[in-house]
């Protein structure tokens, strides 16, 4: 891959095995320098939905690619160092400083320790029946969603994935514009995020509107029905760029 770079003088590569590597490469440099993202073939990998936004033919960009890189391979480092073991070494130290090493030590042996990582995803969501625009109801929907082919798990991820990938797609759009796009009038999808009173109810982070720097909160309250009308909105703004289908 290195060698093609060098040759065709480019930054960017991917390989394709095991795993989806992305490679920042310096050609120019005298010595192979780069920076480096694996990304698993795995179910809601967000990693991978991030990567298809941003190599698509509508949204790629160089430098936004290179930041996406360098962010990942940090987070993707820190994952590797975090280890039972790192855990254990970092209260021996700590204890040490209060105790006799060898009394922490004979302690800190009797205990295990390990490490789980919070699933990104919600597992499920709130259902609602198909007539019930407000959001009530008290019955399970487990239904899941892709986006132009990628999975993007329950409505609420799909909504906000959705509302995301609109707004770099389309860096002049106004907050008034967003709301007439999506139906706000029936079906709330965004708000001005320092507008909200109960922020349970939206996205925990907030999307920034390349135009004006406004931040705006997309809600996670998602029926049946409202998902629909948000489905016909959002492939009639984006002319189908953006196609949302459930899974069966």
């Amino acid at each position: 891959l290195f060698s093609y770079l060098n040759q065709l003088k480019m930054n960017l590569g991917i390989l394709v095995c095991d795993k989806l590597y992305i490679y920042d490469y310096d050609y120019k440099a005298k010595e192979a320098a780069f920076s480096a993202l694996e990304i698993p073939f795995v179910t809601d990998n967000l990693d991978g939905s991030r990567f298809v936004e941003l190599f698509s033919k509508e949204n790629f960009d160089e430098q936004k690619i290179k930041e996406f890189i360098k962010a990942r391979s940090i987070k993707n480092s820190i994952e590797k160092e975090l280890t039972p073991s790192l855990i254990a070494d970092l209260l021996k130290a700590h204890f040490s400083e209060k105790y006799h090493l060898a009394n922490a030590e004979k302690i800190l042996s009797e205990f295990s320790f390990s490490i789980t990582k919070r699933s990104t995803y919600h597992t499920t969501d709130t259902a609602r029946t198909p007539t019930n625009l407000s959001g009530q109801g008290h019955s399970k929907d487990f239904t899941k969603y892709t986006m132009n082919g990628v999975n993007t798990g329950n409505k609420r991820n799909t909504v906000y994935a959705a509302v995301k990938l609109y707004v770099e797609s389309n860096p002049h759009i106004s907050f008034s514009e967003l709301q007439q796009l999506f139906l706000n009038h029936k079906i709330k999808t965004v708000s001005k995020w320092d507008d909200v009173g109960d922020r349970t109810r939206f996205n925990p982070t907030p999307i920034t509107l390349l135009s004006s720097g406004e931040k705006v909160a997309v809600s996670n309250q998602w029926s049946l029905a409202r998902m629909q009308l948000f489905i016909d909105a959002i492939e009639a703004a984006s002319k189908h760029k953006i196609v949302i289908k459930p899974i069966p």
